[in-house]
């Protein structure tokens, strides 16, 4: 592994890196025909998806990636993931939330990020206009008129003093058609979060995300503590709702390895949960 000087060049074909301390150029054997990426000490060979997980980094999709989401054959179960992250945390979360949805048998997964409404120049003076660096799709009218195709959701959201973010709010009340045809009646819905601190607000968040779920009809999946191996030497900021992530309160602070893991074993447990369900 060699450290490299960022260049242009290496985000060909759709690489991107969201954020890291350094770049590595890390050697996979069997895909010479690729490139990879990643920003922490590896000191061994890595799948291409697990190093660009732990590096923070993400392939992003294309529109044919998406036809071909929706074009699944029949009996293989579609999960959306769709959020908001100010500053790029939550986009992380989703990855994670994605490869363990993706670890159960006939589940795929496509990620969503919701359109930032704020003003850039308010962005600015917050330091937050990463938002508007869209690490995923964006999600448009276009692709809400599928959502009665799809069998679960996973939303994450960043925690407002205990509630939903403009725009993910924005989102919801864009549902209404979906609400008046009963278009979600049924399908399996999940939530993992952001919050500044411990106790800012995401249990309070996720339980207002519930109320919206139970007017479309939809079947909260929560997070059960249940085959969870604690860490008494790590913060655990998980809840009985979702996986969360600590993020400072300038949004620093990147989901730590533990974060990561519990938001890959909720992908992993809402996609059982959606196999018993359809």
């Amino acid at each position: 592994m060699v450290n490299l000087e960022v260049d242009a060049r290496l985000f060909e074909d759709g690489w991107k890196l969201t954020r890291g301390s350094c770049l590595l150029a890390v050697p996979i054997s069997g895909r010479e025909d690729e490139r990879w990426l990643c920003a922490l000490k590896l000191t061994q060979e890595v799948d291409l998806e697990d190093a660009l997980s732990l590096a923070g980094g993400t392939k992003l999709a294309s529109a044919q990636d998406q036809g071909n989401f929706w074009e699944r054959p029949r009996g293989v179960k579609k999960i959306i993931i769709i959020y908001y992250s100010l500053f790029g945390n939550l986009g992380i979360m989703a990855d994670e939330i994605k490869r363990g949805i993706q670890s159960q048998g006939d589940c795929e997964a496509f990620i969503y990020q919701v359109e930032e409404i704020y003003p850039r120049e308010f962005l600015e003076k917050i330091n937050a206009t990463s938002s508007y660096t869209y690490s995923h799709p964006v999600l448009t009218r276009t692709e809400i008129r599928h959502f009665p195709e799809a069998d679960g959701f996973v939303f994450g959201v960043s925690s407002r003093m205990g509630s939903v973010p403009a725009p993910m709010k924005a989102f919801f009340e864009s549902t209404g058609g979906l609400w008046l045809k009963g278009a979600m009646i049924g399908k399996a819905a999940g939530v993992f979060t952001s919050s500044p601190c411990q106790g800012a607000g995401s249990e309070a968040t996720a339980l207002s995300l519930i109320t919206l779920f139970a007017h479309h009809g939809m079947m909260f999946v929560p997070l059960p503590a249940a085959g969870h191996s604690r860490d008494r030497h790590q913060i655990e900021s998980m809840s009985p709702f979702g996986s969360n992530c600590i993020t400072g309160i300038d949004g620093i602070k990147t989901p730590s390895t533990m974060e990561r893991k519990i938001a890959m074993r909720q992908g992993r447990h809402f996609a059982q949960t959606v196999n018993r369900m359809v």
